[in-house]
């Protein structure tokens, strides 16, 4: 049995080229559809490009940080901003807690399990859906 819908699109922000392939294998074995991007420009790109029902995004990338692309979505797609979550293999780097605190996004500690990712997705997805 899926744990994901088949049609719920994510898109993953990830710079570390491991943890992405990961993190997509995990999202897709849950049954989500994945596009996958290496940076934050990218990612902002791939917004322009499609429709993403949530967004997985790393908080340390390079060229735009995850915050920065955070703010970047708010101001531009703001109904997506509150699709978001963030990663972070630093989560006890006081700059990665200023971040996640105050875009107030949720954050999962590297490594995480499929489980805890699928969960903090359908939170998202579910916060959404009860917010139309």
């Amino acid at each position: 049995m899926l744990l994901g819908e088949s049609f719920m699109h994510v898109l993953l922000v990830e710079d570390d080229h491991t943890a992405r392939e990961t993190t997509c294998a995990m999202l897709e074995r849950a049954g989500y559809t994945v596009t996958s991007v290496e940076n934050g420009i990218a990612g902002f790109a791939a917004l322009q490009q499609d429709r993403f029902d949530a967004i997985v995004c790393d908080v340390r990338l390079p060229f735009l940080s995850g915050r920065g692309f955070y703010e970047q979505v708010r101001e531009v797609y703001p109904e997506m901003a509150g699709r978001m979550v963030f990663v972070s293999g630093w989560t006890k780097d006081p700059s990665v807690q200023q971040a996640v605190q105050e875009t107030g996004r949720p954050i999962l500690s590297k490594p995480f399990t499929m489980s805890l990712l699928v969960a903090a997705l359908q939170d998202i997805i579910d916060a959404a859906a009860s917010a139309q």
